[in-house]
């Protein structure tokens, strides 16, 4: 039991037929460099050959679970939790996987900085080719992961390595939530006043795959995002608004500006705003008009990237124009307008353009 008790680190997986893409997952985790670690991984009731590509790989640290019946993902990953052997637990799922450097650096950073619960990293995105998409970058310091928070997860779930004990303590992962139960958890963690960051490096790769089960439930996936997104904001601010509100708050971060009319735009834009102006005084949150208003014209420039890749000039010039109506023009706005006259949809350098500066 001693031995056990000293694993600096459980990498938990919950698995469910994953038998195309686990193999590259698990091999990426046992190819770290950081060696010290025991690979925990959930089948949670599999009915192709995931255990088989598992076993296969004979290394002695892996660790498999057999739940009695299918659970599903949020209390799969509370079971591993619950028997993990780690000070420190870090996340992988089966279609994903991990740069070998990763462990060591979130390791050697939870040790140096102890203060913190929870290190995430930024995430490359490929499809199910394995064809790069972006980049999902996240924030590293606490402002703007309280902002983003409000709005969307700051954190990318897969990339995560966190204190086991912080997490058990904060109730794990709530079951009630089947799609978005990782961006509850990062709300709970914060309204909680837990610190959490992400190490600005791309050190883990997340598949986006329409055959997801998030993708084939989207109305699941808003009705619980909607719910997350109300109940940070009457955490965290001096405000309470209703689903009707919060939906619209979605939709001008999810890059649907198209789909709001002017007024519902400009309605959304101004109670924004005087959410961020009115941080509860304990958070320390004090949020400039610039930021703000960088913040807004972002949701534009994504948007119009979107219309950009997918050669649609004059959509791309519509909300250009939007943008520059409510908030004036600058470099970018000047230069998306110059673009969506040539004709470059597809390149892929635009997606790592988008990642990078937006």
């Amino acid at each position: 039991m001693e031995m056990e008790s000293s694993i600096p680190i459980t990498v938990l997986m919950a698995v469910y037929n994953g038998e195309n893409s686990v193999g590259k997952a698990v091999e990426s985790i046992l190819g770290q460099t950081f060696k010290d670690f025991e690979f925990l991984i959930v089948n949670d009731c599999s009915t192709d050959k995931t255990v088989d590509v598992i076993n296969a790989f004979g290394d002695a640290r892996i660790r498999i679970i057999d739940n009695n019946k299918n659970i599903g993902q949020s209390r799969s990953l509370n079971v591993g939790l619950a028997l993990a052997r780690g000070e420190y637990v870090a996340r992988i799922d089966a279609d994903d996987y991990s740069f070998s450097e990763r462990l060591k650096k979130q390791y050697q950073y939870l040790t140096k900085y102890t203060e913190y619960t929870l290190v995430g990293t930024e995430c490359l995105v490929i499809n199910d080719s394995n064809e790069k998409i972006t980049v999902r970058r996240k924030y590293a310091n606490y402002e703007d992961i309280v902002i983003q928070a409000l709005t969307s997860s700051p954190v990318n779930h897969v990339s995560v390595l966190m204190k086991r004990d912080d997490i058990l303590n904060a109730g794990g992962y709530n079951p009630d939530f089947r799609i978005l139960a990782d961006y509850e958890l990062w709300s709970r963690l914060i309204i909680k006043g837990l610190n959490i960051t992400n190490i600005p490096e791309v050190l883990t790769a997340y598949t986006l795959s329409e055959s997801s089960y998030g993708s084939r439930n989207k109305d699941i996936a808003i009705e619980e995002k909607t719910m997350i997104v109300q109940n940070n904001i009457k955490a965290l601010s001096n405000y309470q608004i209703d689903k009707a509100t919060v939906r619209k708050l979605i939709d001008m971060f999810e890059s649907n500006i198209t789909s709001m009319t002017d007024e519902e735009i400009r309605k959304t834009e101004a109670l924004y705003r005087d959410i961020l102006l009115n941080f509860k005084p304990e958070l320390g949150i004090n949020v400039t008009e610039n930021k703000i208003r960088n913040l807004m014209k972002k949701n534009y420039f994504i948007e119009a990237y979107h219309y950009l890749l997918e050669k649609k000039g004059e959509e791309t010039r519509k909300i250009v124009r939007k943008c520059i109506l409510n908030h004036g023009a600058d470099l970018y706005s000047i230069i998306l307008l110059l673009l969506s006259f040539l004709n470059i949809g597809g390149m892929r350098k635009l997606n790592y353009i988008r990642a990078k500066y937006l």
